[in-house]
């Protein structure tokens, strides 16, 4: 768990954090690193990441959060009215970000993923989705996440070859059959 409060030099801190988290993980793996070196490489004390994070894990979701914010303030400035066309963004924003997934990935961490997306697939909604109830949103949001997520997971597996339409057309077919 994270916690940030609305102030700057906390930001800054959780910043740095997450740059010295990322320094770290070149070098080890996500479960070799102690807090001790995050704050070594990001130049905060240990006491400072206590406060802000609880263990270096939250360090990652707090990265994937921020990063589906970023995607979802981009979608809100877009028209985009149906759901293959918001999945043909997000998938072309992650590929953007295919370094952050591959750590995720590495670090055996799918469900920091798929979370942040369960946890932000509420703002994402097209007009083609008015015909779902509040409860199958729920549904399709969880099922959506979980394709997403496994689909990103196989494409970095088998070498980032499949380019966004490819990838899209995967996502449609596998959340179809679902």
């Amino acid at each position: 768990m994270y916690r940030l409060k609305n102030d700057k030099r906390v930001t800054h801190s959780a910043e740095n954090i997450r740059s010295g988290l990322l320094k770290c993980l070149k070098n080890k793996k996500l479960e070799d690193i102690s807090v001790s070196d995050i704050a070594s490489a990001s130049g905060v004390s240990r006491g400072t990441f206590y406060r802000i994070f609880d263990t270096p894990t939250d360090v990652l979701s707090y990265t994937c959060d921020n990063l589906i914010r970023q995607a979802v303030k981009e979608y809100s400035k877009r028209r985009i009215n149906s759901r293959d066309k918001a999945a043909e963004y997000l998938i072309e924003f992650w590929l953007q970000h295919c370094e952050f997934l591959e750590i995720i990935f590495m670090s055996r961490r799918i469900d920091i993923l798929h979370k942040a997306h369960e946890k932000y697939i509420d703002e994402i909604h097209t007009p083609d989705m008015a015909v779902f109830s509040n409860d199958e949103l729920d549904y399709l949001g969880a099922t959506s996440a979980a394709v997403f997520s496994s689909i990103l997971y196989v494409w970095i597996k088998h070498g980032k070859k499949e380019s966004v339409p490819e990838i899209v057309a995967l996502y449609k077919k596998f959340l179809k059959e679902v």
